[in-house]
Formats: structure tokens, C-alpha cells, sequence
């Protein structure tokens, strides 16, 4: 069976208040939308697929920073998106054990959620539950 799921938020944030200086009155680090798909697909028996794609819109971020290589970071902290895939695989067959794989990010991009705090590029996690 093929199972999906997707969801879609906007966040309308901005400062209510007439007094504020400031012409930009978006609130800082609340991207105004997110989307993600998600889904797995059973493909044998004992193995299924995995894989979730997110976007999420770039956020307001008035501080400047300096990051660990010398750059300044100014200005809003762009969007971004990123694809994971997964496989869950029964070992039942040989010992009551399930096998996961799963790759982060697998495009390897470079982004950040919060400005001058790169998240991980690709990363592979692989993990064994068992079972009774």
C-alpha cells in the first residue's frame, strides 16, 4: 500500500501596534509559509519506503552575524527546502529484527533554520530495532 500526507501553514505574523518605527512588521524568525509531502510506499514484503520533502519560506531576522568563517550574515534568513528518504526493512526472516536507513537532506544543500547555525548537509543514520 502507498500511504501520503501533506500539509501546508501560513503564519500571518505581523506587529499590531501603530507605534513601531519600523516599515517591515513582520515578526522576526516566523516564516510566513511552510509546506511538506510525505509518504511511504510498502514495496515486498517487510519493506517499505520512505520519503518527506519540506519548504519552508524565509524568515525575518534583523540582527547581523558573524559566522565561524568570517562572513557577516545580514538581512533575512533565506528560505529553504530539503528531501529525506528512508527504508524500513524486516529481518524477521533470519532473527526479530528491523533494519532502518534513512538519509538526510539528500540533496546536500547548505541552509540554515536559524542564521549562522548551518544545518547538516547529507547525513545517513542507520538503526536496528528488535522485536519480539
Amino acid at each position: 500500500g502507498v500511504r501520503l500526507s501533506a500539509s501546508a501553514a501560513h503564519l500571518v505574523a505581523k506587529k499590531l501596534t501603530e507605534t513601531d518605527p519600523d516599515p517591515d512588521r513582520r515578526l522576526a524568525k516566523r516564516p510566513a509559509w511552510r509546506y511538506g509531502i510525505s509518504g511511504q510506499a510498502a514495496i515486498g514484503a517487510g519493506v517499505t519506503l520512505t520519503g518527506a520533502w519540506r519548504w519552508v519560506d524565509s524568515v525575518r531576522d534583523p540582527f547581523n552575524f558573524i559566522d565561524a568563517e568570517g562572513r557577516v550574515l545580514d538581512g533575512d534568513n533565506p528560505g529553504y527546502a530539503a528531501l529525506d528518504l528512508g527504508l524500513v526493512a524486516s529481518l524477521a526472516r533470519w532473527a526479530p529484527v528491523d533494519l532502518n536507513v534513512r538519509v538526510s537532506n539528500v540533496l546536500g544543500r547548505e541552509y540554515s533554520e536559524v542564521k549562522g547555525f548551518p544545518a547538516r548537509e547529507r547525513a545517513v543514520a542507520v538503526g536496528v530495532s528488535f522485536t519480539r
